[in-house]
């Protein structure tokens, strides 16, 4: 007989109108390396004796919905995460491009107008004294030189470039995310659906040579529900590949390190999802509580820069930029301080590395995470 795949199987999601209850429309088809949504049904035994040593019967517990979703992650595709994850909608304002000049000063994240097409600064530096001659390409993630500055082709001109910014808030948006999977190429097809997803967490793993990962952990509301049939509508995909790591940049006290070999971060709701009330197996509600960001960087030893902002236990901004195609994503942490195990050891002839551990802090008034995407879509409606 027939067994359902991993690679025949597919998961969507749609934002509610409605807490809990699951939407009707056109869901997005999200592409995933591994998911464990799942129920986790407790067990009720009594505890009275029988002569002949024998258990009692058993009984269903409560149901807790949950799990993680694996993910390349994407630049243009994760807005509605990120909203729910930070608990606002973006700002999102459209851009409009300079037009590249001889021998300027750009940033990266700069987006510059050159004929009838737009480039986004990738690495800053100055231009050259003919940018007109250096960046006019149009292939895919190839960084075209002008003097000391890179970009990268985000698109004609006429297409509209935009800036979201999602700012860490105080609480969770009104409503949540649906998640339906498919099962395919067994027997029959099998559709599970579960409503009133939080996001709990979002993990970052950051390679050198690798696509950098991220892990979406959920918990839900409702019960997990076998539907029999797609409500997922006529789905749409996104084919957007996933950054690499050597197209990442790290920037404390906004100087770029280029002794990072890898890095990873968490930035956690710690959501409370242990709400049971008499009446109902299920969650009555889930509530964020303090947000926790945490993170750790491997690191090549060069000189103490670092080993003394870790030893004095400065407080350090930190920015991290990303970037895949035309896209880029930055997340800003403006308070943050190392910890860990941070001394360089010598553990052979080779080279000497160091590890640091970090935390994020907020401050009153200000932020303690804010991230910013500046792709081609038009907005985020979460």
């Amino acid at each position: 007989m027939p067994t359902s795949t991993g690679s025949a199987s597919k998961l969507f999601y749609l934002k509610e109108t409605t807490l809990g209850t699951f939407p009707s429309g056109n869901f997005n088809q999200l592409a995933f390396s591994s998911e464990s949504i799942s129920a986790n049904i407790g067990v009720i035994k009594s505890q009275q004796m029988s002569a002949d040593r024998s258990a009692p019967s058993a009984r269903g517990g409560n149901i807790q919905v949950g799990g993680s979703i694996t993910t390349d992650f994407g630049l243009s595709r994760f807005g509605i995460f990120l909203a729910h994850l930070l608990g606002a909608a973006p700002t999102t304002t459209t851009i409009t491009p300079t037009a590249g000049a001889d021998s300027t000063a750009y940033v990266r994240g700069e987006i510059v107008s050159v004929g009838s097409n737009d480039y986004i600064c990738v690495t800053g530096g100055t231009s050259s004294s003919d940018i007109e001659a250096d960046v006019t390409g149009t292939e895919y993630n190839v960084r075209l030189t002008s003097g000391t500055a890179q970009f990268v082709y985000m698109g004609a001109t006429a297409t509209a470039k935009k800036s979201h910014v999602f700012t860490g808030d105080s609480d969770l948006l009104a409503h949540g995310l649906s998640v339906e999977r498919a099962f395919l190429g067994g027997t029959s097809d099998v559709y599970l659906r579960c409503s009133g997803g939080r996001i709990n967490s979002l993990a970052i793993t950051i390679p050198q040579e690798g696509i950098i990962q991220s892990v979406w952990d959920m918990l839900f509301l409702g019960q997990l529900v076998n539907a029999g049939s797609s409500g997922a509508g006529t789905p749409v995909a996104s084919d957007e590949p996933g950054p690499i790591g050597y197209n990442t940049f790290i920037e404390i006290e906004g100087v770029e390190s280029g002794i990072i070999q890898d890095g990873n971060f968490t930035i956690s709701n710690e959501l409370d999802g242990d709400s049971f009330v008499v009446g109902s197996r299920y969650r009555r509600s889930i509530s964020a509580q303090r947000r926790n960001i945490t993170g750790s960087f491997n690191m090549l030893f060069e000189d103490d820069t670092h080993l003394e902002q870790f030893l004095n236990e400065s407080e350090l901004t930190l920015s991290i930029w990303m970037q895949e195609g035309g896209a880029i994503a930055k997340f800003d942490f403006p308070r943050v301080r190392l910890s860990g195990d941070g001394a360089p050891k010598i553990t052979g002839a080779g080279r000497i590395t160091q590890s640091f551990n970090f935390d994020a802090m907020g401050a009153s008034g200000s932020y303690d995470v804010r991230v910013t995407l500046k792709n081609t879509t038009a907005s985020y409606t979460p």
